[in-house]
């Protein structure tokens, strides 16, 4: 099948500290095929992301992503290049 790879590995950590979640996680996705036809080869990549949320109180919750921590550039799709390192930051409020 198109872009399905041979071989992928996920691995992710989730920690609770207090007020503080953090959740980590790597994959490594191996080579596949582009395209229908077969003749387009996807090379594999590693991909880590990271996410840490602050519960600052039982209102207001502190939260920060971090997308493609490896910078590593991959391509989902021959031709559509993936965002490299990205960070994210927001607030979280419940009432």
């Amino acid at each position: 099948l198109a872009r399905r790879p041979a071989n992928k590995v996920v691995f992710k950590v989730k920690g609770e500290f207090s007020r503080l979640t953090a959740n980590f996680d790597i994959s490594y996705v191996g080579h596949r095929i582009s395209d229908t036809a077969g003749t387009q080869l996807l090379k594999s990549y590693i991909l880590g992301n990271l996410s840490l949320n602050y519960e600052v109180n039982e209102s207001l919750d502190v939260f920060t992503r971090f997308e493609n921590i490896l910078d590593d550039k991959y391509e989902e799709i021959t031709g559509y290049q993936t965002p490299k390192f990205s960070a994210f930051a927001g607030l979280k409020v419940r009432f």
